[in-house]
C-alpha cells in the first residue's frame, strides 16, 4: 500500500437530499475496496493530505462532512445518524460497491454509526483515535473552551499544540488552521453540544466487519486504555494498534502508521473473503 501516489485529485459536489456534499477522489475503483475517509471535528477532506501519497494503488474518497470544508451547512441535521446517512448516500451516488470506512476522531463515531447499519458494500472499519460510541469523556470546561474557540485562528494554534505530539509541516499547520476557520457554527456547536455526547454503544453490536483501531500513545483524551475498553472490546473482530510518540491528529502526525494499519486491515479483509 505505501508508495509515491502521484494520481491526480478530482473534486466534485454531490447533490444529496437537502445537502450539497463536497468530495475529493484519488485513483480509480479496482479490485480493492475503496477507502472512504471521514475527517475529525473541525477538519475536512484536506486533512488527509499527508496520508494520500502512501495509498498508491487504492481508490480513495475523502468527504467534507456536512457543515465542514466545502460542504453546505444546513441549520440542522448534525446527529451521527444523519451524518451516517449522508456518507451512505454519497457511496451510493459514487457507485461504490465495496468500501472501507476510515474515520478519524468525530469521523470515527460517524463510521461506527454507519457500520452498525450494515451497508451492503462495507468490508472493513479503520478507526483513528475515534470518538467512542459512548459519550465522549470531555470535561465541561473543555467543551466551553472549544465553543469559545470557534472561528478563532489564534485559538486554533493553541488547540493544535494540545492535541498534537509530533511536529507538523507548515503546510499541514495551515490546513488545520484554515479548516478550523471555515467550519460552520451550526456544525461546530452541534458536535460539542450533542454529537459527541450521543450514546450509540448498543448499535455497535450490529457491526460484523473486521476493524482496526489506532490510538496515539500521547493522546490525553482518546487514550489507548479508553479506546480498548469503549471501542475494541465492543466490536466482534477488532484489533488495537498504538502509535508511539503521537497524540490525536494521527493522519497528520503519523501517516506511515495509519497506512500500515490500513494495509493490515486489507490483508484481514482479503483473508476473510477467501476463507
Amino acid at each position: 500500500m505505501p508508495g509515491g501516489n502521484a494520481v491526480k485529485m478530482t473534486r466534485q459536489d454531490l447533490q444529496l437530499p437537502g445537502l450539497t456534499l463536497s468530495v475529493r477522489q484519488w485513483g480509480v475503483a479496482g479490485n480493492r475496496p475503496t477507502l472512504v475517509l471521514l475527517h475529525y471535528f473541525g477538519g475536512s477532506s484536506l486533512s488527509w493530505q499527508a496520508l494520500i501519497p502512501l495509498l498508491e494503488g487504492n481508490h480513495v474518497v475523502a468527504l467534507d462532512l456536512r457543515g465542514f470544508g466545502d460542504s453546505a451547512a444546513p441549520p440542522d441535521g448534525y446527529s451521527t445518524l444523519q451524518s451516517a446517512h449522508d456518507v451512505l448516500a454519497a457511496t451510493e451516488q459514487l457507485g461504490l460497491v465495496s468500501f472501507v470506512l476510515v474515520g478519524h476522531s468525530m469521523g470515527g463515531k460517524i463510521a461506527l454509526r454507519l457500520a452498525a447499519l450494515q451497508p451492503a458494500g462495507l468490508r472493513g472499519l479503520a478507526l483513528l483515535a475515534p470518538s467512542p460510541p459512548t459519550p465522549e469523556p470531555m470535561p465541561q470546561e473543555a467543551r466551553q473552551e472549544l465553543e469559545a474557540a470557534y472561528g478563532n485562528r489564534e485559538a486554533a494554534g493553541t488547540l493544535l499544540a494540545k492535541i498534537c505530539a509530533r511536529p507538523l509541516t507548515p503546510a499541514l499547520q495551515r490546513i488545520f488552521s484554515d479548516d478550523h476557520a471555515r467550519s460552520s457554527k451550526a456544525a461546530w456547536q452541534a458536535w460539542l453540544q450533542h454529537g459527541s455526547r450521543e450514546d450509540i454503544a448498543a448499535e455497535t453490536e450490529h457491526i460484523q466487519v473486521p476493524a482496526v483501531v489506532l490510538a496515539g500513545a500521547e493522546d490525553a483524551t482518546m487514550t489507548p486504555d479508553l479506546l480498548q475498553t469503549e471501542v475494541v472490546n465492543r466490536l466482534r473482530d477488532a484489533r488495537m494498534r498504538v502509535a508511539a510518540g503521537a497524540a490525536h491528529l494521527l493522519p497528520m502526525e503519523c501517516p506511515e502508521e495509519v497506512a500500515a494499519a490500513l494495509a493490515e486491515l486489507s490483508s484481514r479483509i482479503e483473508a476473510r473473503a477467501t476463507s
